[in-house]
């Protein structure tokens, strides 16, 4: 249940976030100054082109993009960047620690992504995270229902019964999307496909991989709260849900011992046993995240970084429930 909490509070701050949009949408940050306008009333696009074209690297440039959505740095087509994703994972509500102290794994993400100037891009996502720790292989009751992670904090064939346990995940997102801008507002609305893979391996007795491919819906809200000449700093939100159609493939060994009887001198044999399980499969990821983007104009490039927290909700209908909670922290350039 503490995932819950931690994911309704994540979209509750989503939802703050769209109120005091809307609210904040009607006022300004900040000024742009403009030229007044001659006396033949020059219309409002020749004035947006005519700034636009200024070659001036310090001086105010005006991006009028995503139908209305206004700032001082120059118009960019083309992003990419990484994320450092800084996540404890949970199986079935169950967080990997050590010694009751939380665990974080840090691992990759990058995107690449380009818009136009009248906010339709396209961007993809590739993250793939692995974890390992161990499990309490007494009080299991089977692979479905793991408990008591101890990462690195126990031995195997101690009293607690505890075995070496690796998770992987991963995941590619290819997105299409719109953006909307209001004053100092900017909604950007789309939909994804998903290709999406997870892996519960018990190093010694079993192996369990779900992969598929699927769709999926997303939001991203940003509102500015301070702006310069070169720089902007923005709240910033997101909301996901894809589902993913693909495979349960489950691997598990058992290991036999007989024992051949002779008068001389009995001969142990060891089998080894394999079965393997494979069954179509339903998962549904539900993402968040809620932080704050500075941006920077270079002049040859517009620098973005980016820190949030984020939590992500994996449920299968065969196996076990995966939950990542934790820092983002996003390096990226647009030109």
């Amino acid at each position: 249940m503490r995932y819950h909490a931690r994911f309704v509070t994540c979209f509750a701050m989503f939802a703050l976030l769209l109120i005091c949009a809307h609210t904040w949408g009607q006022g300004s940050v900040y000024e742009v100054p403009l030229e007044p306008m001659a006396e033949e009333q020059e219309s409002f696009e020749v004035f947006a082109d005519e700034a636009l074209a200024e070659d001036s690297l310090f001086g105010p440039t005006i991006d009028i993009t995503a139908e209305g959505f206004v700032s001082n740095l120059p118009p960019t087509a083309w992003s990419a960047g990484v994320d450092f994703v800084a996540f404890q994972p949970s199986v079935d509500y169950v967080d990997f620690s050590e010694n009751g102290d939380d665990v974080f794994f840090v691992s990759p993400r990058l995107f690449v992504g380009w818009e136009n100037e009248s906010g339709f891009g396209i961007r993809s996502r590739l993250w793939g995270f692995e974890a390992e720790g161990r499990i309490d292989s007494v009080n299991s009751g089977g692979f479905s229902t793991l408990r008591g992670f101890d990462f690195r904090g126990a031995q195997t064939g101690d009293s607690t019964g505890t075995e070496p346990f690796e998770l992987r995940a991963g995941s590619l997102d290819l997105d299409f999307y719109k953006r909307f801008g209001e004053g100092n507002t900017s909604l950007t609305l789309g939909a994804a496909l998903k290709s999406a893979a997870l892996q519960y391996e018990r190093v010694t007795t079993s192996e369990h991989t779900i992969a598929g491919l699927g769709a999926g819906v997303f939001s991203d809200l940003r509102q500015l709260l301070y702006q310069n000449d070169r720089s902007e700093i923005a709240l910033v939100g997101s909301g996901r849900v894809s589902y993913v159609v693909g495979e349960s493939r489950f691997e598990s060994t058992e290991t036999s011992f007989n024992v051949n009887p002779s008068f001389i001198s009995p001969v142990i044999q060891e089998q080894s046993n394999t079965l393997i399980e494979k069954q179509d499969a339903r998962m549904t990821v539900s993402e968040a995240a809620l932080g704050l983007e500075w941006k920077r104009d270079l002049g040859w490039s517009v620098l973005t970084l980016r820190g949030q927290y984020e939590t992500q909700f994996w449920n299968t209908d065969v196996g076990n429930d995966l939950s990542f909670n934790g820092g983002v922290v996003r390096a990226g350039l647009s030109w």
